[in-house]
């Protein structure tokens, strides 16, 4: 197409076989149902014949001009496909399916629904805008189909309602994670939110606030308010099989530049059909120039016996600490001289109450367990033989 006009009307059904759709400078107008089996590069006009036309694209589509949607559909139904181009797509409707992954080389633009079934939508550093503010506009395959994002990128969410907005993000990048994100706003108001879970240790997670015993070290999430001024409610989910058990949730603070502990984290809301998925839960945020969100122990629980018996009974016959939200963990123990008996950095490796291969006779020795850098206990421990 060369500055021509191509249009299908309701009811028309076309078929590019083998092949596809360059439009340089013409008008594409499908109130019908045309479908692509190549790419479709348009440098003119797409629009859905101001009706529900329905697109179908077998490859990738290359958008340099403009689009008027109507109320049509784009289904990208074949293998690899991406979304590229100089101009950002705008699509009402935008379906995925087939196999492969859908991938961003640009920002693009739905405003009608969002169907991401069991697809991953990779926007790479781009920005998918969800013009739709009706919660159920986005459907997904749960913990299968999600959107993933490098940084700078993301997914986005325009709300009218104080309703639950799930956000579905995850990665399958070296390490597959689902772990959506629900926002709530506490106002009725017009909203934009922009979600990205970020699959890789948070930024700057050994600077923390003194309330903080440690954070996550596999993943974060970053939640903007592009536009409104309402509050949220935010639900961040995880697997503590997976993940580890925390004690709720902290943010990089961009006034101390540290990490805080939200004070108002507590059990959240079920937002996986997972039954193992749990979330933590704040009630009321509004600081939203901190984006970043991480899990958050704030203590650290280590206990350990008074005495030990290393006759190969199979009871007692280690000494080793017991402990919960420890990490960088490290155990020296002394004889009552001070010499060095035993060193390790493996909490599940205790001292058999050898040294250099010898068994120590009965007698009292010293132990100190290091954490996060820091001395968590000292004592005396009996060893009997």
């Amino acid at each position: 197409m060369n500055g021509t006009e191509l249009s299908l009307t309701s009811g028309c059904v076309a078929a590019l076989v083998n092949g596809g759709l360059v439009n340089e400078g013409g008008t594409l107008a499908n109130a019908g149902d045309l479908t692509i089996e190549g790419n479709l590069i348009n440098s003119g006009e797409v629009n859905g014949g101001g009706a529900a036309g329905m697109y179908r694209l077998m490859e990738n589509l290359e958008h340099n001009g403009t689009m008027t949607p109507h109320q049509s559909t784009f289904e990208l139904y074949g293998g690899d496909q991406a979304i590229m181009g100089v101009t950002p797509a705008d699509f009402f409707n935008l379906t995925l399916i087939g196999t492969g992954r859908k991938v961003m080389l640009n920002d693009a633009n739905v405003n009608g629904t969002l169907a991401i079934n069991d697809r991953i939508l990779d926007t790479r550093s781009y920005t998918l805008y969800h013009r739709n503010p009706d919660p159920a506009s986005i459907t997904y395959d749960d913990g299968v189909g999600f959107s993933r994002s490098d940084a700078g990128g993301g997914l986005s969410r325009e709300t009218n309602a104080s309703a639950e907005y799930i956000f579905p993000v995850g990665d399958d990048v070296e390490q597959f994670r689902y772990r959506p994100v629900m926002v709530r706003p506490s106002q009725s108001s017009p909203n934009t939110y922009k979600v990205r879970m970020a699959n890789q240790e948070p930024p700057f997670r050994n600077l923390l606030a003194p309330d903080i015993y440690f954070i996550t070290l596999y993943f974060y999430h970053k939640v903007e308010r592009l536009n409104g001024a309402s509050p949220a409610e935010l639900a961040f989910s995880y697997l503590p099989s997976e993940d580890g058990t925390y004690q709720g949730m902290a943010y990089l603070s961009t006034t101390s530049n540290e990490w805080e502990k939200d004070a108002d984290a507590t059990d959240g809301p079920t937002l996986s059909s997972n039954p193992d998925q749990v979330s933590f839960t704040t009630a009321n945020w509004s600081d939203f120039s901190s984006t970043d969100h991480a899990l958050a122990s704030y203590t650290s629980d280590v206990w350990v016996p008074n005495i030990f018996s290393p006759n190969e009974d199979g009871e007692n016959d280690v000494f080793k600490a017991y402990a919960t939200n420890i990490r960088d963990f490290k155990m020296k123990i002394w004889d009552r001289w001070g010499k060095l008996m035993f060193e390790g950095d493996n909490i599940e490796i205790g001292w058999d109450g050898t040294h250099n291969g010898t068994r120590l006779n009965t007698g009292v020795f010293v132990y100190t367990i290091e954490g996060n850098g820091t001395l968590l206990l000292k004592g005396d421990v009996t060893l009997v033989r």
